[in-house]
């Protein structure tokens, strides 16, 4: 199969998803998907240059991928190349599978959360005990009040609703500045790391995708990111 770009950072998605792994597990099967060559299919680093990108063991790098094995995720082929070396083939299957599985329960939960209106009606206006008056006063007191000064009280409340959409404005961009903050921070403390995976995530996202997270992550903090990884696998 053609193993393109998203296939990759799905992976990466995926195996940060993936149930009944152990943290090292996860980290050595971010380094194997990092050392993945999309166009000869290679992926062959040895163990000792894995343990020393991860600040690890070479034991502990056996038994995670011994673990990513059982896991399905990957599967180890021996051959005789440069120096022995085994080669790992990414399940690619396995890990869509995964992905698409986050995905639809991540949509169930969105829907979810919207709650319905009370069907309950409104109060009446007047309980059974209220009963109508009259106006006492000949004039209308508050047509006389108004009329005094109704230019200096129209010119208070442009002022006021001038203000009030400013400081709105203000907020809105703060909001945005913050939400794209947070995002993207999530973004670097995710793939940061994998310097190929996140330099290509980088050059993917153009403005429409990044104020579309924005919206998401105001929307819901958490979201600005889930959103980046959704639409650069529907652009895949």
């Amino acid at each position: 199969m053609v193993v393109r770009r998203i296939d990759t950072l799905l992976a990466l998605k995926a195996i940060s998803l993936a149930s009944r792994l152990k943290e090292n597990d996860r980290r050595v099967a971010a380094a194997l998907i990092e050392h993945f060559n999309r166009r000869t299919g290679q992926c062959d680093p040895g163990l000792k240059r894995i343990a020393n990108l991860l600040g690890i063991s070479t034991r502990t790098v056996i038994r995670s991928i011994h673990r990513l094995e059982a896991a399905g995720l990957f599967q180890k082929v021996r051959h005789g190349g440069h120096l022995n070396r085994n080669r790992y083939e990414p399940i690619w299957s396995r890990l869509r599978e995964i992905e698409a599985e986050w995905c639809a329960r991540f949509a169930r939960s969105a829907q979810s959360r919207v709650t319905e209106m009370s069907p309950a009606g409104c109060q009446p206006c007047h309980i059974d005990s209220d009963s109508s008056g009259v106006q006492t006063c000949r004039s209308n007191l508050m047509n006389e009040t108004c009329s005094k000064g109704q230019k200096d009280e129209v010119g208070r409340v442009s002022s006021l609703l001038s203000s009030t959409t400013v400081g709105g404005t203000r907020s809105a961009e703060a909001a945005r500045t913050e939400a794209e903050r947070r995002w993207t921070e999530a973004l670097h403390k995710q793939f940061a790391h994998l310097p190929v995976t996140y330099a290509e995530i980088i050059d993917c996202i153009d403005t429409p995708m990044r104020e579309a997270a924005n919206d998401a992550e105001i929307r819901w903090p958490g979201s600005g990111l889930l959103h980046i990884l959704r639409q650069l696998g529907k652009s895949s």
